[in-house]
C-alpha cells in the first residue's frame, strides 16, 4: 500500500509530502492541486510501468535500483497535456532544473519506494530516471557477480510481478452516442486520459456476471434504474458498436439517452471492477484507485452513499482510494472509517494539513462550502485510544480481554470504553510521533477535572525499537496520560508461541481427551524446534532484518544479511515473524495429529484457533494470556487517575 507522497516542482507544488491511509480523501477549493495530486501518483507509476519494458536495470551499492534512465519519446503515455513542460512548476524547465515524485510503501511491497525524476534533455526531449528500492529484488541478486548479465533479469522478474499499478477515473460527462470494442490496455489508456466518455460501454462489457448483478443492485437501491442487456466479448467480432441498455421510469433505452448521474456510477463502478487486484496475499501488487470527484452530478445524500459504497468496495479488494472531492456528504461518510485520512491540500503554499481534529475540518470546510449539513465525525470521542500496528492486533487484543476479564464486568466494561485504532498504512512509526501528533488540544479538548485523555502506543519489535511497557513522561503532562509498549518478540502472535500457552488455547479447541495433554504438549515443543531450523522462515527474518541493519548502520546488503542471519539463528522465537512461525507449528502440530477428524478441529491461523476455543473449556487465564498482554489489559481496565477503582478494578 502507499503510505507516502513526497513531490518537488511538479505542476505548481514547490515541495509536498502526504501521508496516506488505505481511503485518503483529498479535500480543497477549485485549484488548490487535489487532481495533481492524483496525477503525481499515477506519472511515477506509469513511468515504472515503461520502465520496467527496458531490460536494463542495476543494483548499486547504496540499495537503490535503476530501473531505467533515457528519453520519454511519448510523454502523452505519463500525463494527457500537449506540452510535457506543463509538468514542472511554472512551466520552467532547462538545465539543472528537475522534476520529482517519490513514492513510498509499506515494507511488505516488494517495491517499498519509487522515486521518478524527470529533466530537461539537450535535445529539448523529456528525460527520465526511475529508481526503485526493493528488499526482495536486492536479496535475489545476491549470488551474482557484479557484472554478471543474469542480474538484470533477476530483479525484473522481482520487480515487474510486484510493480504497483494506478487507475485514474477521472470524473465522466456523459457518454458518446456510438462506441467501438477497445483493447483492455486501450480502454485504461483512454481512461487515464480524460476521453473516458468513449469508453462506458466496453467498462460495462467487461463485468463478470456477478458483477453485474452487483451494480444493478445498487442501480436499483438508489435510482429506481438498472441496465437490461449489454454487448460481450463474444460479440465483438459480430457487430459495429457496442450497446448497454437500461430501463427506468421511461422505459428501456439505450444508454445514450441516460442521465449524466447514471452513467458516472456505472462508469465508476465498472472502472473498479476491471481493474480490481488479483490477489491480496503479501506480495500482490498493491492497486490504487485515483478518483477525481467521483460525486460529479449525483444529488448530495447520492454522494454520501456512493462514498460508502467506494470505501466498501476498496477493502473488499484490498485497494487502495484516493479521493479528491468537494462533496461535503461524502467527506462526512468517508471520514468515519477508520481506515480514512483526510487531507487538506493547498498548491499555492505548497502544503497539506492532515484533519485528524473536528475543528481543523470545521475550518477547512469553511473555507469553500456551506456547512449546514455537516455533521460531526470525532471518532476519538473515548478519550481512551490505543494505536497497533499489526493489522490483526485489534483481534488479539479484543478476544483476549473478553477471555481474561471473564467474570469481571467492571473491567470489560472499561476496556470496551478504549478505541483501538490502527496504524496500518503509516508505515515506520514511532509512539513519539504517533503521540506527539494526537495528545493536543485541538484533537483532545481537556475539560476541567474531568478524566485525563488516555493513549497507549503498541508497536511491534524490531531492530530500532527497545521491548517493554514504558509510561512517556514527556507527553503525560496536561491532563494526558502516555504509554508505549514494544512487544518482546516481532509481533503480537509470536507470544502465544510457547509449550504450555499454546497447548492450552489447543486443548480448548480439541474434543475432550482426543489427545492427552503430555502428549500434545510434546508435539507444540516439536514443532517450535522445527521452527527454530526452518530455512524458509530463519531467511525471511533475515532479510528483513537486514535491511534494519542497512539502514541503522549503513552497511553493505551481503554484511548486513550475514549480521542478520547470524542475530536470527540465535533468537528465531524473537525475530521470525510471527504469523509465519504460527502458521508453521499450528502446520506440525496438526500433521502429527491420530487422525482427519482431530485434525479438523485445528486451524494453521492462530486468530481462528483463539476465536474457536470454547470458553467452557479455557484453563488457567495465566498459562492462556502472555504475560505482556496481561500487562496492557490490567493497564486498560485501570481507572482513571483521580477516581475510584471501583468493584474489580485493576489499578
Amino acid at each position: 500500500m502507499l503510505t507516502k507522497v513526497t513531490l518537488t516542482r511538479f505542476r505548481g507544488f514547490k515541495s509536498l509530502e502526504a501521508e496516506l491511509r488505505p481511503v485518503s480523501v483529498i479535500v480543497g477549493p477549485n485549484s488548490s492541486g487535489k487532481t495533481s495530486l492524483l496525477h503525481a501518483v499515477r506519472v511515477a507509476i506509469q513511468a515504472l510501468s515503461m520502465g520496467l519494458e527496458q531490460e536494463n536495470p542495476y543494483l548499486a551499492n547504496d540499495g537503490w535500483i535503476t530501473v531505467h534512465d533515457g528519453i520519454v519519446w511519448d510523454h502523452s503515455r505519463l500525463i494527457p497535456t500537449a506540452d510535457w513542460a506543463e509538468l514542472f512548476t511554472d512551466k520552467q524547465v532547462g538545465e539543472g532544473i528537475e522534476m520529482k515524485v517519490r513514492l513510498t510503501f509499506e515494507p511488505t511491497d516488494v517495491i517499498q519506494d519509487l522515486e521518478v525524476v524527470l529533466t530537461y534533455a539537450r535535445n529539448q526531449q523529456l528525460r527520465v530516471r526511475i529508481y526503485a528500492q526493493s528488499e526482495s529484488a536486492a536479496i535475489a541478486v545476491l549470488g551474482y557477480p557484479p557484472r554478471s548479465k543474469f542480474r538484470a533479469e533477476a530483479l525484473l522478474q522481482q520487480l515487474r510481478p510486484g510493480a504497483p499499478k494506478a487507475v485514474l477515473v477521472p470524473a465522466f460527462y456523459g457518454v458518446t452516442s456510438q462506441e467501438e470494442y477497445r483493447t483492455t490496455p486501450h480502454v485504461e489508456r483512454m481512461l487515464g486520459g480524460g476521453d473516458q466518455s468513449r469508453v462506458v460501454r466496453n467498462l460495462v462489457a467487461r463485468l463478470r456476471p456477478e458483477a453485474f448483478r452487483r451494480l444493478n443492485d445498487f442501480l436499483l437501491r438508489h435510482l429506481g434504474a438498472s441496465l437490461t442487456a449489454r454487448s460481450s466479448n463474444q460479440d465483438v467480432e459480430h457487430i459495429l458498436n457496442l450497446e448497454v441498455s437500461f430501463r427506468d421510469t421511461n422505459g428501456s433505452l439505450e444508454l445514450a439517452s441516460a442521465g449524466a448521474g447514471l452513467v458516472n456510477l456505472v462508469s465508476l463502478y465498472s472502472a473498479m471492477e476491471l481493474f480490481r487486484p488479483a490477489g491480496t496475499e503479501q506480495g500482490a501488487p498493491p492497486v490504487i484507485y485515483l478518483l477525481d470527484e467521483p460525486e460529479a452530478h449525483l444529488h448530495p445524500r447520492l454522494q454520501g452513499n456512493v462514498g460508502e459504497a467506494v470505501g466498501a468496495l476498496a477493502s473488499e479488494f484490498g485497494a487502495q482510494i484516493l479521493i479528491a472531492t468537494h462533496s461535503v456528504e461524502m467527506i462526512n461518510r468517508l471520514g468515519q472509517r477508520r481506515d480514512t485520512i483526510l487531507l487538506s491540500v493547498d498548491r499555492a503554499n505548497s502544503r497539506v494539513a492532515l484533519l485528524e481534529s473536528e475543528d481543523a475540518l470545521v475550518q477547512e470546510l469553511s473555507r469553500w462550502c456551506d456547512l449546514t449539513p455537516f455533521s460531526s465525525i470525532n471518532f476519538l470521542a473515548s478519550r481512551r485510544v490505543l494505536f497497533h500496528e499489526g493489522q490483526s492486533d485489534a483481534e488479539f487484543i479484543k478476544r483476549c480481554a473478553d477471555v481474561y476479564f471473564r467474570g469481571r464486568p467492571v473491567d470489560l466494561a472499561r476496556f470496551r470504553q478504549w478505541t483501538l485504532v490502527p496504524l496500518g498504512g503509516t508505515g515506520k512509526v514511532s509512539a513519539a510521533a504517533v503521540l506527539g501528533v494526537v495528545l493536543q488540544p485541538n484533537v483532545f479538548p481537556v475539560v476541567g477535572n474531568g478524566p485525563p485523555v488516555r493513549a497507549i502506543c503498541v508497536l511491534d519489535r524490531d531492530a530500532e525499537r527497545a521491548p517493554g511497557f514504558h509510561p512517556r513522561p514527556e507527553f503525560s503532562r496536561g491532563g494526558y496520560e502516555a504509554h508505549e509498549l514494544v512487544w518482546s518478540r516481532y509481533s503480537i502472535e509470536s507470544l502465544f508461541l510457547e509449550p504450555s500457552c499454546l497447548t492450552a488455547w489447543l486443548l480448548a479447541v480439541l474434543p475432550p481427551g482426543s489427545v492427552p495433554e503430555p502428549a500434545l504438549r510434546t508435539l507444540v515443543e516439536e514443532a517450535l524446534a522445527q521452527a527454530d531450523k526452518d530455512p524458509e522462515l530463519l531467511m525471511d527474518a533475515a532479510r528483513h532484518r537486514s535491511l534494519a541493519n542497512m539502514k541503522l548502520k549503513g552497511e553493505k546488503l551481503a554484511d548486513a544479511l550475514r549480521e542478520a542471519q547470524e542475530t536470527v539463528i540465535r533468537e528465531p522465537a524473537v525475530w521470525q515473524h510471527g504469523r509465519d512461525r504460527a502458521r508453521f507449528v499450528l502446520g506440525k502440530v496438526r500433521e502429527s495429529l491420530p487422525d482427519n477428524p482431530t485434525r479438523n478441529h485445528v486451524s494453521t491461523n492462530l486468530l481462528n484457533l483463539i476465536r474457536a476455543a470454547a470458553v467452557d473449556k479455557l484453563g488457567d487465564l495465566r498459562v492462556l494470556i502472555p504475560s505482556e498482554v496481561q500487562s496492557l489489559l490490567d493497564s486498560m481496565a485501570s481507572a482513571p487517575t483521580g477516581t475510584s477503582a471501583g468493584a474489580g478494578g485493576q489499578v
